[in-house]
């Protein structure tokens, strides 16, 4: 579900950008609806980093939110007061391009809310909890100078240890299959992520000694949060059973009410001419 919301937002920005289509009927609607669009996407993405990031926003990139209790209640109440919002607006007064708009981010935000209230993956999928994919992308991206990403990811691994005590925390019934998973990914990624490449890279960098050393040290702590963090899966891995594991099938009644948020814009789409 996580590529799907880069996916989702990289599309939205787009059709915002290029959207020029003008109709003197629905213009007013249609340019109150494009100015609140433009502050949806930007609260969005203060909330999701890591969207903001894959969709090629990268003022958010120095922020590793924790998806504790506190975070989801922040992700619910944003859903709400934003579906509330989308109820402002009417289909009839919207062109085109923005009418689909509406419906994409009503569902996406249907399914962001069902997530964290009824899906709950982070409490059964361990390897929904990993730090490596987006420090990666900053690491190894080619939008902005090295110090600056660095600094980014300086700022960024700040949380890393409680990132991985929230994971602890949260984590009840996980499925084997998720578990073995994120061990293979942890194990693989700690080093290959935050390693003797990252080190070098930091060496050769423009930074002060300062923040070299500052940054070394934070590095050197996510690393072994990640493999901390795995050590702690395979000792969780040894007294698994039946009674504090679940299955990794989802079941008909999930299945159901994901595959409905997920897809539900491809029959509304249709009704365009």
């Amino acid at each position: 579900m996580k590529k799907r919301f880069h996916l989702f937002f990289t599309f939205l920005i787009m059709v915002s950008v290029s959207c020029n289509q003008k109709d003197p009927e629905n213009n007013t609607a249609s340019a109150a609806f494009e100015a609140y669009q433009k502050r949806f996407i930007e609260q969005y993405f203060a909330l999701f980093p890591g969207t903001a990031l894959y969709a090629g926003d990268h003022r958010f990139d120095d922020r590793m939110l924790i998806p504790d209790a506190d975070y989801v209640r922040q992700v619910v109440s944003f859903c709400e007061r934003h579906l509330d919002s989308l109820e402002q607006f009417t289909d009839a007064s919207l062109n085109d391009n923005l009418r689909i708009d509406r419906w994409m981010m009503r569902d996406q935000l249907n399914l962001v809310k069902w997530s964290y209230t009824e899906f709950h993956s982070l409490e059964w999928n361990p390897s929904a909890w990993n730090i490596a994919g987006d420090c990666a992308e900053i690491i190894n991206g080619r939008y902005a100078p090295l110090e600056i990403r660095l600094r980014s990811l300086n700022s960024r691994l700040r949380n890393s240890v409680r990132y991985y005590e929230a994971a602890r925390k949260s984590i009840v019934k996980p499925t084997r299959e998720h578990t073995d998973l994120a061990i293979l990914q942890h194990d693989g990624a700690a080093d290959e992520v935050f390693g003797k490449s990252l080190l070098d890279s930091l060496t050769a960098s423009g930074l002060s000694e300062e923040e070299k050393l500052e940054l070394k040290d934070r590095i050197m702590e996510a690393n072994a949060a990640m493999k901390s963090y795995s050590v702690w899966l395979k000792d969780l891995r040894k007294g698994f059973n039946d009674q504090n594991t679940r299955s990794f099938r989802i079941g008909k009644t999930l299945y159901d009410k994901k595959f409905e948020y997920e897809t539900s814009n491809g029959n509304e789409w249709e009704l365009i001419d």
